[in-house]
């Protein structure tokens, strides 16, 4: 296989690594504004008090934010795929 065959086939890769990330956190950031706004109209009802006593509305949106893990996850595959970064 030639080295022009191999750099294109990383390249490819490559892309579709951080095309796959990309898509990821852009899911997230949704789901985070979804969260947010689910959270703000509740705060305006009569049920904020449910919702606070149970804070699961918090807790969902805890969980889609990015943790240490995925930060340094996604940190790594980047600069493994984009060093000049």
């Amino acid at each position: 296989m030639s080295f022009f065959i191999k750099t294109e086939q990383k390249l490819t890769e490559t892309q579709n690594n951080l095309s796959t990330q990309a898509d990821y956190l852009k899911d997230k950031n949704q789901k985070i504004k979804c969260l947010k706004i689910e959270i703000k109209d509740i705060k305006k009802t009569s049920s904020h008090y449910l919702e606070k006593k149970s804070g699961k509305l918090n807790s969902l949106l805890e969980s889609h934010l990015i943790t240490g893990s995925n930060w340094i996850a996604f940190k790594k595959n980047f600069k493994k795929n984009i060093p000049i970064f």
